[in-house]
């Protein structure tokens, strides 16, 4: 409860969706784990929106990692199967099996067992019924595995995020909305001066039409 608390404060302290869930993520670790990834659901498709990791120099790496092997979206578990479904998987022992199945190449498996991961689970991250992204927690062998206590706090903490982005993007669509209705008064107006001002002289000259007379 109290590190959810924490959450809250930090999810709601910003409009700034992506800065916010950095700041969710460096929050998690090392509390809820040594790693915290975060992706979520743009326009263009699934992104990674926030990374963090108790060692800033497995961090570095762990990003130079993704850009060479990036996430299969189509994947059948993991974030990529919790970004579809919404259900939340949990992993209390990730075994050398399991890694060798997830790695594309001998020299992706290498780089894998370096991170020495244990334990991790994935949640989805939404609101209003919709999926918005999905959370990603590991452990490393050093640390217990994760139970089901562990999955229901990380569940209520994806839809506190999911809150935290669904507002976020309702606060942009209206400042959009605003905007454009701001930009429609301003050409409308513009265009009316034109016809209303040949009218105004039309009317002037018809005036003096008939005093003349």
């Amino acid at each position: 409860q109290s590190f959810l608390s924490e959450a809250l404060v930090v999810l709601s302290s910003s409009l700034k969706y992506k800065e916010t869930l950095q700041a969710m993520a460096n929050l998690a670790v090392p509390r809820l784990g040594d790693w915290c990834a975060i992706d979520i659901i743009e326009d263009s498709g699934p992104v990674s929106a926030a990374l963090a990791h108790s060692d800033g120099a497995i961090l570095k790496f762990a990003k130079e990692l993704n850009q060479r092997y990036p996430v299969d979206w189509d994947a059948p578990t993991g974030a990529p199967n919790v970004l579809r479904t919404g259900r939340s998987e949990i992993y209390p022992v990730i075994t050398d099996e399991m890694l060798l199945k997830a790695a594309k190449d001998s020299q992706h498996i290498d780089l894998l067992n370096k991170f020495k991961i244990h334990s991790a689970l994935i949640v989805a991250i939404q609101a209003r019924g919709q999926i918005l992204g999905a959370l990603t927690l590991i452990r490393s062998r050093e640390h217990p595995s994760y139970t089901n206590a562990d999955l229901v706090v990380a569940e209520e903490l994806g839809r506190r995020a999911g809150l935290a982005i669904d507002n976020a993007r309702l606060f942009e669509k209206s400042q959009s909305a605003v905007y454009a209705r701001d930009e429609f008064f301003s050409v409308a107006s513009h265009e009316l001066k034109t016809p209303l001002t040949s009218l105004k002289l039309h009317s002037q000259m018809l005036k003096r039409g008939l005093i003349k007379n």
